[in-house]
């Protein structure tokens, strides 16, 4: 006589039982797809101290693909109900069941680069492979624009804001900036600084509110202002400069005044 001294007579009771805490198997919060793995993965828990079930196996169980799987996966262990341990390429993952969230001490997690990813891809965590976006650099000319350029040009706004008495914002007026930066690229913070300071101190030819266009709009504009500001150092240093005289005098050479004239 063969078989075994006690057994059932359904051959698929005999298979044995999984329990499922009902605090895991009643819990909205997750879906009925984690709930299927978490009971997937204690039927083989219970086989012997530790789950060496494949998540191919697990996904033709639970009759999903292999995307699916990795997301139930997922989901338990954001739910912290399971920790996943790599083993490396061609092993399954080793899988640590907890039988609720606060069960699990996050203190004494050994290696959180774990992959729920197929086993023997090769593959990395599809979360420790994700990376935050990074902003693009702005582009001016079709160029990026440097640190340093991006640096100034901060300063700059700064300040312009402080002699205008307003509160621009760098990007709206990046363009027109670095493309003088880019022109006089010797020209420090300070330097511009006086350079915007020998403009507001000038007669101001704008009616509309001011903007840096007025001083760096156009190459002619800012070379009109970097002589603006020679020509106050030079007052400055005890030689007397009608700077609104010269300015004028700048604005007829380069032809921007000559509407006006023909206008008079």
């Amino acid at each position: 006589m063969t078989g075994k001294a006690v057994e059932f007579a359904d051959p698929a009771l005999q298979a044995g039982f999984t329990q499922v805490p009902n605090c895991i198997l009643r819990d909205p919060s997750l879906s009925a797809g984690a709930r299927v793995t978490y009971a997937l993965l204690s039927s083989f828990a219970w086989q012997d101290d530790e789950c060496w079930v494949g998540q191919k196996k697990l996904g033709m169980l639970a009759g999903v693909g292999d995307r699916m799987i990795r997301k139930y996966l997922d989901e338990l262990e954001e739910a912290a109900l399971i920790e996943i341990h790599r083993q490396g390429q061609t092993k399954p993952n080793r899988y640590v069941l907890f039988g609720s969230g606060q069960e699990r001490n996050h203190s004494s997690a050994q290696d959180r680069n774990h992959s729920s990813d197929e086993e023997d891809t090769g593959e990395e965590d599809s979360k420790a492979k994700r990376v935050e976006p990074k902003e693009p650099k702005p582009k001016v000319g079709g160029k990026v624009v440097s640190d340093k350029e991006l640096s100034l040009a901060t300063s700059i706004i700064a300040a312009f804001n402080a002699k205008a008495g307003t509160t621009l914002s760098v990007p709206p007026h990046l363009t027109p900036i670095v493309g003088r930066i880019r022109e006089r690229p010797t020209l420090t913070a300070e330097q511009h600084g006086k350079i915007i300071a020998a403009v507001f101190a000038a007669e101001h030819w704008w009616t509309d509110p001011p903007g840096p266009r007025i001083i760096y709009g156009n190459a002619a504009q800012f070379e009109q202002s970097i002589e603006l500001a020679r020509k106050a150092h030079r007052s400055s240093s005890g030689k007397a400069v009608d700077v609104n005289a010269r300015r004028k005098q700048i604005r007829r050479d380069q032809g921007l005044d000559a509407g006006e004239e023909a206008s008079t």
